[in-house]
């Protein structure tokens, strides 16, 4: 089906934005069909991923198939992580570039934490499928991949 609608509708381009069990495979099908790709965050992502090392290798797994599959092509490949460019990280960053300017002093220590603004009763937590936790999907999986790659950013712009 994803053949038939790519080919009449002329489509160059695919944004993956589901459940991301499924990233994987909507993204092998773009890559073998040369289109270029936005996806959510994260590339893919297992049942009880944050807690056994051998299920935690198949996403490295998962990564160099991708990177495989990318090589040598001149389309675009995006894992969206989006969250470094709202306005509120933009003001912690003027903050860091004036104290570190003001103090001569580098980013010495951090801490990071989120909330997707949905408020979670402990029940809800453990039963929740929606980003859940009770599959062992783990936070990076869900809000803790932005939270890396702000961190990652404030890091790399500060020095």
């Amino acid at each position: 089906m994803l053949d038939s609608v790519r080919d009449s509708e002329k489509i160059n381009s695919v944004i993956i934005a589901t459940d991301p069990t499924n990233h994987l495979a909507y993204a092998n099908w773009a890559l073998r069909n040369n289109l270029n790709i936005i996806m959510d965050k994260p590339i893919s992502t297992y049942p009880n991923v944050a807690n056994d090392p051998k299920i935690a290798e198949k996403f490295v797994k998962d990564f160099d198939k991708l990177i495989a599959l990318y090589e040598g092509k001149l389309n675009c490949f995006i894992v969206n992580a989006q969250r470094r460019y709202h306005p509120g990280f933009k003001i912690i960053r003027a903050k860091i570039d004036e104290i570190s300017d003001r103090y001569k002093i580098p980013i010495t220590s951090m801490q990071s934490s989120h909330s997707d603004g949905q408020w979670r009763l402990p029940e809800e937590i453990i039963s929740l499928s929606y980003h859940s936790y009770n599959h062992g999907y783990g936070k990076v999986s869900h809000s803790g991949y932005h939270l890396i790659d702000v961190c990652a950013d404030l890091i790399i712009e500060a020095t």
